[in-house]
């Protein structure tokens, strides 16, 4: 149930993600790399605000969304417990998922693929596998192990972005 609400979170990101890959090309291409970073955070608001909306129904009322895909009592308790931790995951994908896409449309493919396999790969795999035995938390353990993963990629991603060094690249 939760992979299919990440997908539906993810979905307009993907949008959001395109476009910013086209106007940062665009505005770069057009020597105007201060354009092209405020297209990014015009970008970066939109997605933000939509998964700060989608955010509010997921914190307050997750067992209502969670009844959309289920009667089962236990399922709506454990997803409901996954959509309060993942309601903060939903933000730092919107950053990082817009940061990521806007390096790549500069021509730096490099760093958004080797900050998300990091953050992603290696640390939400291994943070999903140790945090529930280490704290004994449980299934609880596991969603907060993916949401500070994704914050983790926000930050990192972010980061590289706001150093600038996307904006010379020669395209």
């Amino acid at each position: 149930m939760g992979l299919r609400i990440d997908l539906a979170m993810k979905t307009p990101g993907w949008g959001f993600s395109s476009s910013v890959i086209t106007l940062v090309g665009q505005n770069l291409g057009a020597g105007k790399p201060e354009r092209a970073e405020k297209s990014v955070w015009v970008i970066m608001a939109m997605y933000l605000a939509f998964a700060a909306l989608c955010g509010l129904a997921f914190f307050f009322a997750p067992g209502a969304v969670m009844g959309i895909f289920t009667r089962d009592p236990e399922v709506l308790q454990i997803g409901s417990q996954y959509l309060r931790i993942m309601t903060f995951g939903y933000i730092f994908i919107a950053v990082a998922m817009v940061s990521d896409r806007a390096m790549s449309g500069a021509g730096d493919t490099v760093t958004p693929m080797v900050v998300a396999c990091i953050s992603l790969v290696v640390l939400q795999l291994s943070g999903a596998l140790l945090l529930p035995r280490i704290t004994g938390l449980g299934a609880l353990g596991i969603w907060i192990a993916i949401a500070l993963s994704y914050g983790i990629w926000a930050g990192t991603i972010l980061r590289f972005f706001r150093q600038g060094q996307w904006k010379h690249r020669k395209l």
